[in-house]
């Protein structure tokens, strides 16, 4: 499990198990990213954040719509349709 799961889970709550609000909790953290960005010089490990937050928000909306179980991950670069 990569540090941006560990981290989601770990800001999951009991509350925040419909996709909706998995949803939801995805788009603030890629909002809140996005305000930390800097202008210049933006550190890899940003890049790389923001990618696997994108990765996780598709995968979530994917739940949303019903496409996925609710416990099924898709492998890591599975490009939706």
């Amino acid at each position: 499990m990569s540090e941006i799961q560990a981290e989601n889970r770990h800001h999951s709550t009991p509350e925040a198990t419909d996709p909706g609000d998995e949803v939801r909790l995805l788009e603030q953290r890629i909002a809140d990213l996005k305000a930390r960005w800097p202008q210049h010089s933006t550190p890899p490990r940003m890049w790389e954040e923001l990618e696997e937050l994108e990765s996780l928000l598709e995968t979530a909306l994917r739940r949303a719509a019903g496409k996925l179980s609710p416990d099924c991950t898709p492998p890591s670069g599975e490009q939706g349709s």
